[in-house]
């Protein structure tokens, strides 16, 4: 039925690892909210400067994503499409493992090649596994979107 949560049928012994996986990252996103919040803190009290409105909105995007992933781990609730994240969040992650692969390739020369090509490639992967979900999703017939 649209716009009912489905439920998936779980191993207690998965389950039991995901709601501690997903209470630790409940626990976890309160640090990017304190950081949030200390930053919001810091614009209304020094006024506007970069340093503070970055980390009021960087502290409060990781938070954002934080919570809901959370609920989905203690829930068992996963999303419509399958899977814990979307394809964008793992597609964004891959693109960021590869350029740090390539930073390490740039400032270490020599030394860092082996640290990047492992970096890079597995940027690579990670964004192959992401264009692979968006694929699959657009080649389900019966989806409600």
């Amino acid at each position: 039925m649209p716009g009912r949560q489905r439920f998936v049928r779980r191993n207690p012994l998965e389950a039991s690892f995901e709601i501690l996986l997903g209470l630790a990252l409940a626990v976890a996103s309160l640090v990017p909210l304190g950081f949030a919040v200390v930053g919001l803190f810091g614009l209304m009290a020094d006024g506007l400067k970069w340093d503070g409105l970055l980390v009021t909105l960087f502290g409060g995007l990781i938070f954002l994503w934080c919570a809901p992933t959370s609920w989905r781990l203690i829930a068992g609730r996963p999303r419509s499409d399958g899977g814990l994240l979307s394809p964008a969040v793992i597609g964004l992650a891959g693109i960021s493992i590869a350029a740090v692969g390539v930073f390490s390739v740039v400032t270490h020369d020599w030394l860092g090649l082996s640290r990047g090509a492992l970096f890079v490639t597995s940027g690579i992967s990670t964004v192959m596994l992401a264009w692979d979900r968006i694929r699959r999703r657009s080649l389900e017939p019966n989806r409600d979107r």
